[in-house]
């Protein structure tokens, strides 16, 4: 009897030990695939490619920026992207927050040319909100600094 009760704890340790490593791997995971997220975010920015932006959101996904406020982000980067001919995105660094796992950051000087000739850029931060357990972007924040030239 105290045989079995020692394997029963043995095989209880074994599947606790077994899901906890399966959820930090997920976890670990889940992260991994939001960083590339937000690669592939900085790279079609840089590419003008508000369609790959596009796939990058869940479908009511939306973007706060200094320049338009709140609108949904087909709306934001079908609009801004298709007045560029091209786009530069350096100098980047990606941050998760220490206090909610669904919240990242991104710090790059992004600059572009416009149709018209004009360019621009400056130092961007950008909030990225990802839909809960997903690799979907629920919502960009955008804050720009045009102080801080690229």
């Amino acid at each position: 009897m105290k045989a079995l009760k020692t394997i029963s704890i043995l095989f209880a340790c074994c599947i606790t030990i077994s899901v906890f490593g399966v959820t930090q791997s997920n976890e670990k995971t889940l992260k991994r695939e939001r960083i590339e997220t937000i690669r592939e975010y900085l790279q079609s920015l840089s590419g003008v490619d508000s369609r790959k932006i596009n796939l990058l959101f869940e479908a009511n996904g939306t973007v706060i920026s200094t320049s338009k406020g709140e609108i949904d982000e087909k709306s934001f980067f079908n609009g801004f992207l298709s007045d560029l001919t091209s786009a530069s995105v350096k100098n980047t660094y990606i941050y998760q927050a220490i206090n909610d796992e669904n919240h990242y950051g991104g710090r790059f000087n992004f600059s572009w040319v416009e149709k018209n000739g004009t360019s621009s850029g400056g130092t961007y931060m950008d909030d990225f909100i990802f839909v809960n357990g997903s690799k979907k972007l629920e919502k960009v924040i955008m804050f720009e600094n045009k102080q801080l030239k690229p």
